[in-house]
């Protein structure tokens, strides 16, 4: 496979993105907090029904969280009617109980809100959750694959913004001789080119398209390919940019513990350099969702996810209830300076520079932006304080000095022009703009 760089293609002029997420999506997802609750005689008002993602995208608005940019629902798996799954024209069929007014309306919906529409797929039979609603199948006559033209037809015919295409196929390929099975390699690219041609056709912003592929790209254990296998991760990560991948997920589901998180951060700061290659206006690395506002949070706790997401330049896509959130939570969720650092046009992801320290748990995280640097101070240690430096030569900063803006409190704390010292407390982390 030729391996296109990010730079050859935007050098070239091309755009495989089509125009669709210059920065990284913000928004509200089902997953993490109502997984696949379809019965409701079981799960009452946590039940996956028309009614509970009505009621969030009404509190997305009456928060004042689309108004800061998180301006999309994501229905995620669970919704589809088992039998028949598809209709006489081979579109998936929402659960007539509980969606009586079908996939077409939720996307009436949401538009009606200033919302975006966002849905979820399979590259496989079957759903992670095993309905039998996936895209992927053989080749057909025509030489397209599966139902992946179907599925363009009928996002277009509900108004679907943005598609989450999960995988599901168990497979783990770091071997550079382990061809990954053709519901990656092939399908994949085929819905990608099928989202960029229906975009043209009808001379519109192509629909959003998360990709899952990295998550199949790793070892059992869940962690990247070694150093010896990256020519692999070229190959996938240029050939998913072609196809207009505009997210790809490189890291297993988020759970509703603090340990997770700390577990996601830990492997970006691991890869984060390297994956950093592989983002920019259209096409973002994805840690998954954020867990602001979830039992398991502390306020400290969520400032860390949200800095160190910001850092990273991932996508600000809430798993939470809406109905059940926190003053402290929203005021975290709603921190515009934060948001804007994510948001930053430029475009250009972060990393850890740094670990560190008595406990080995002090880190220093940066991100260069349109107008200046972002900083997270981060300490991962689960019982104490930490002290954290940073090092303006590590961060490569030659200015004279640096007017210092805390995000979390809202202040300026002034010139720096030296290295400084912070405590910084048990999982938070002090968030800095730099500015010359």
């Amino acid at each position: 496979m030729m391996v296109v760089s990010v730079l050859a293609l935007s050098v070239s002029g091309a755009d495989p993105a089509m125009g669709a997420l210059p920065t990284p999506p913000m928004g509200w997802m089902s997953w993490e907090r109502f997984w696949c609750n379809a019965d409701c005689n079981k799960f009452g008002d946590m039940c996956l029904t028309q009614k509970l993602f009505h009621d969030q995208a009404d509190l997305l608005v009456s928060l004042g969280l689309r108004d800061v940019g998180y301006d999309t629902i994501h229905v995620d798996d669970c919704t589809y009617n088992e039998n028949p799954s598809r209709d006489a024209e081979g579109y998936l069929v929402a659960n007539k109980t509980t969606f009586p007014d079908g996939y077409a309306g939720l996307g009436t919906y949401f538009h009606s809100k200033g919302l975006k529409f966002g849905f979820y797929g399979a590259m496989s039979p079957n759903t992670c959750a095993g309905y039998p609603s996936g895209s992927w199948g053989p080749q057909n006559p025509d030489g397209t694959w599966g139902h992946i033209q179907t599925e363009v037809d009928s996002y277009q015919a509900w108004g679907v913004d943005y598609i989450k295409m999960d995988g599901c196929n168990g497979a783990y390929h770091c071997a550079k001789n382990d061809t990954p099975t053709q519901s990656y390699q092939v399908g994949y690219v085929a819905m990608g080119h099928a989202l960029q041609a229906a975009a043209k056709k009808a001379n519109l912003t192509k629909i959003a398209y998360s990709c899952s592929w990295p998550v199949y790209l790793q070892t059992p254990t869940g962690g990247m390919c070694p150093e010896t296998d990256k020519e692999v991760n070229h190959q996938v990560y240029s050939a998913m940019i072609e196809a207009g991948c505009n997210v790809y997920r490189n890291t297993w589901d988020i759970y509703d513990v603090y340990w997770n998180v700390a577990n996601t951060i830990e492997y970006y700061g691991v890869w984060g350099e390297y994956l950093a290659r592989w983002a920019g206006p259209g096409h973002w690395n994805d840690p998954d969702m954020l867990l602001i506002g979830n039992p398991s949070m502390t306020t400290t706790e969520s400032q860390t996810q949200l800095a160190i997401w910001s850092i990273l330049a991932g996508p600000l896509i809430m798993g939470n209830d809406l109905r059940n959130l926190t003053e402290g939570s929203l005021e975290v969720l709603l921190n515009k300076d934060a948001i804007a650092v994510n948001q930053d046009p430029l475009g250009k992801a972060g990393w850890r520079l740094r670990k560190g320290g008595q406990y080995n748990t002090s880190q220093v995280w940066f991100r260069t932006l349109q107008d200046g640097y972002a900083a997270a101070l981060y300490n991962s240690h689960d019982h104490l304080p930490a002290d954290v430096t940073f090092d303006f030569a590590m961060a490569n900063l030659t200015a004279a000095t640096y007017a210092f803006f805390d995000i979390w409190n809202g202040t300026s704390i002034g010139a720096q022009h030296t290295n400084f010292t912070r405590t910084v407390a048990p999982h938070g982390t002090l968030f800095y703009k730099l500015t010359v």
